[in-house]
Order: C-alpha cells, then sequence, then structure tokens
C-alpha cells in the first residue's frame, strides 16, 4: 500500500477514535483548570478556561461531524423530547404560539 493510500485509509477508518481521544483530552484540560481553581491554586476564569473550552467544542464539532452526525440538529430534537416530556402542557402551549411549525 503506498503512503498515501495508508493515511487515506487511516483517516477512514480511525479520525473518529482519534477525534474523541483529542477532546478527552481537552475536556481533562478544562477540568485540571477548574481543579486547580477549587484547591486554590489558579482563578478558573482566566483566560486559559476560556481557550480549554472553545478547545472542547471544536474536538466536540469534528467528533460529531466524522461520525456523521449533526450536532445542532441532535440538540434542538433532544431538548424538544425532553421538553414535551417533562412539560407537556407548557411545551404544546408554547408550540402553538410558534409564528411557524419547527422543523
Amino acid at each position: 500500500m503506498m503512503p498515501e493510500q495508508q493515511v487515506e485509509a487511516w483517516r477512514e477508518r480511525d479520525q473518529w477514535r482519534f477525534l474523541a481521544l483529542a477532546f478527552a483530552g481537552e475536556v481533562g484540560e478544562l477540568l485540571n483548570l477548574i481543579k486547580k481553581d477549587w484547591r486554590g491554586d489558579g482563578d478558573w476564569r482566566d483566560g486559559p478556561v476560556f481557550e480549554e473550552l472553545a478547545d472542547v467544542r471544536i474536538y466536540l464539532e469534528l467528533l460529531a461531524t466524522a461520525l456523521g452526525y449533526d450536532l445542532d440538529a441532535a440538540c434542538v430534537e433532544i431538548i424538544r423530547t425532553k421538553l414535551a416530556h417533562r412539560w407537556p402542557v407548557e411545551y404544546e402551549a408554547a408550540i402553538r404560539a410558534l409564528p411557524v411549525e419547527p422543523a
């Protein structure tokens, strides 16, 4: 197998695994900053937390895309399902009040 073919085979087979591990690593870095604040060793409100939150979101989006999911659509669907289950009367009233039927 040529090197180019090996790289493409890796992308197809293992990209999501790499992204999942990278996502977990970024979450770990974020949690480490929060732990340091909890211990009194740092302030989680500093700039690094903002950067780690962004890194977590980036890798989450990349992972969802690699797995073939539209993360925004999935979040909307899950939120609607949970709202309808927990507060059915209020949910139905809110849906009827919308100017356009939700997608």
